[in-house]
């Protein structure tokens, strides 16, 4: 007996305070940023010693109430939720109203024995947005300037949100005199409701600060001259008598304290809502860059699939669309976005899955009178976007859009070369390279006469940038692309950009489109053999499957094929057939068996081998 007794005292002694209090649940609401965060804390405690679970507790009143009863121990919460909660008007962002809401905020708390530990250094502030275009050609700067939508206004917003009764969608619409157009969107996926926008269903959106999906956003945020919205920071709120039971999560909290800022934060949110990275793997890879944690040991990730493009091409928004339609095709599968100046050579050498790029890429640059060549090691398997031609010039200049002093985006991106390509066929003067902001700064201050930049249409930055600046306007080719110069320039489309599009653009603008794409390996038909037991496995790499490359098509927001002049599957696909899919699944199984054959071979050798030493024995 007393044996029995000293081996419970020192299991007491060793799990220290976790005997008789089970795992400290640490609470998550029902968004990405919270799971995140929740691993974060959970991955500190452990390091510390202690046992942890994560439970996901629903919205805030939901997480509360379990936190009040005794069900959590712990979680993430946001000071503008917890005053806008208890009634707490906002201040503004004054120090000394700050330090009066802190109090008022920690004595609403010790009412039910909870205690604000430490805040991660972040403001997750609720934001009004829409897109920057659309807010240009409207003069639309702040919350105030919607009521002068007529019909009243669109919005879309997280369901939560429009039941919030002090910071929430309906006391927001009686602060500022609007008056909603119809009822709102209550969208909870973010992505949603910033699509809801483009797709023209909603004015604004009600945004999170730290929303992943803002991540190479075009969109305006609306000022709140008001002061409507309070702060939001982050903090950590705990049970005081978990705290008693568990000193080491203050050690944790005062670990986290100000290691996170809202682009971390957004950043982080953003590998999971678009790059479908785990919320732990993501929490494990703050910590250890930020050296709160040791690093991993080497191995054991899950291999993620490698999208590429060009460092000087500006895709942002065609990066988005990629990766929506990416995620939707390969549900689960992280994704790991990264610059390459050869993306076609990495796609045919198998180093990424996936490539990037506008249509351009596929043709070499041609010297002279040079047959136009097209490179093969990549297939164009599904559209991302539409790059319109933007041809700025003055609007008191009424001479031919390709004379005089023109400027082009840098030299290697795809924008530029296209650029290049179609000065040189007019046999205009390339007077400077720059960022589209410079070059339209250039012919604004009359350095340029014009300035070619690429972009979807409309662009956000033109938007802004013609909106403010009157003297310029966007010229058209007319019928500038000839037979002859589409010959030299396949890739190149004749497109029009819509009359409004922009401000003071009151008639349409004649021009041209190239696609972006997503690429991946192009079938080779073959199969290279190595010599030994080996001489099967194929090398390089591998085109997508069949029914992958039908999934990116259907996920296209553009809704159209590849263009005929860029190698595609669809051009293998006269008949109905999958030829050139089906040659790669034929040389994989080919493969296969020869691998097979090997193995029997050997197998048949080991067993000739064990008999012939059995009769020597």
């Amino acid at each position: 007996m007393r044996t029995l007794l000293a081996i419970l005292a020192a299991l007491f002694l060793l799990n220290g305070c976790q005997v008789g209090g089970g795992p400290v649940q640490i609470g998550a609401k029902g968004f990405t940023e919270q799971h995140i965060l929740a691993h974060a804390i959970a991955d500190l405690a452990r390091d510390e010693g202690v046992r942890v679970r994560v439970v996901e507790c629903g919205d805030t009143w939901g997480c509360h109430e379990r936190l009040r009863q005794g069900q959590l121990d712990l979680m993430v919460e946001y000071t503008g939720t917890v005053l806008s909660l208890t009634g707490m008007t906002n201040g503004g962002n004054h120090p000394e109203e700050g330090h009066l809401q802190r109090a008022y905020m920690e004595y609403i708390y010790a009412q039910d024995g909870l205690k604000w530990v430490g805040e991660l250094g972040f403001d997750n502030a609720y934001q009004v947005v829409l897109p920057t275009s659309r807010a240009a050609a409207m003069g639309l700067n702040s919350i105030a300037d919607l009521a002068g939508l007529e019909d009243g206004v669109r919005v879309a917003a997280p369901p939560a949100y429009a039941r919030r009764p002090v910071d929430g969608l309906y006391p927001l619409l009686r602060r500022y005199g609007l008056e909603l157009a119809d009822q709102p969107l209550l969208l909870a996926d973010p992505e949603a409701r910033y699509q809801a926008l483009f797709d023209g269903r909603a004015d604004v959106a009600v945004a999170y600060a730290t929303d992943g999906a803002l991540e190479g956003r075009r969109l305006r945020v609306l000022g709140d001259p008001l002061d409507f919205f309070p702060p939001y920071r982050a903090g950590i709120l705990a049970r005081k008598d978990a705290l008693e039971r568990f000193p080491a999560l203050k050690t944790v909290a005062e670990r986290l304290e100000g290691r996170i800022d809202t682009g971390t934060m957004r950043d982080m949110n953003a590998r999971v809502q678009t790059r479908n990275q785990q919320p732990s793997r993501v929490a494990a890879d703050f910590l250890r860059q930020s050296g709160l944690l040791p690093d991993a040991p080497i191995g054991g990730r899950d291999s993620a699939l490698r999208l590429v493009h060009h460092p000087s091409d500006r895709l942002d928004l065609e990066r988005d669309e990629a990766l929506k339609m990416v995620r939707n095709v390969f549900p689960g599968r992280a994704v790991e976005v990264s610059e390459s100046a050869e993306p076609l050579a990495d796609l045919a050498g198998g180093q990424a899955r996936l490539g990037l790029f506008g249509a351009e890429r596929f043709f070499p640059p041609a010297n002279g009178d040079e047959r136009v060549r097209r490179d093969p090691r990549a297939e164009a398997v599904a559209v991302a976007g539409v790059r319109l031609l933007h041809i700025v010039r003055r609007r008191d200049d009424m001479g031919p859009p390709l004379r005089g002093r023109l400027g082009l985006l840098p030299e290697g991106s795809g924008a530029g070369r296209i650029g290049e390509a179609i000065v040189r066929q007019a046999r205009g003067e390339v007077a400077a390279r720059g960022s589209a902001e410079e070059l339209v700064a250039a012919v604004r201050q009359g350095e340029l006469d014009g300035a070619l930049i690429l972009a979807q249409a409309p662009d956000p930055d033109f938007a802004e940038r013609l909106a403010h600046n009157e003297e310029l306007v966007l010229r058209g080719l007319g019928e500038w692309l000839t037979p002859e110069r589409s010959a030299k320039m396949p890739y190149l489309r004749p497109a029009r950009i819509p009359a409004d599009t922009y401000a003071h653009q009151g008639f349409p603008v004649e021009t041209l489109g190239v696609q972006v794409v997503l690429a991946a390996p192009a079938p080779t038909g073959e199969t290279t053999l190595l010599s030994g037991p080996a001489g099967a496995l194929q090398t390089g790499s591998t085109p997508l499957q069949s029914h992958k490359v039908d999934a990116l098509v259907e996920a296209s927001p553009v809704g159209e094929l590849p263009d005929p002049a860029l190698p595609s599957p669809w051009s293998l696909r006269g008949d109905g057939s999958d030829r050139g899919h089906d040659r790669a699944a034929e040389a994989t199984l080919d493969s296969l068996l020869n691998l097979l054959v090997w193995a029997f071979l050997g197998w048949l050798v080991v067993l000739l081998l064990r008999q012939e030493s059995t009769r020597g024995g």
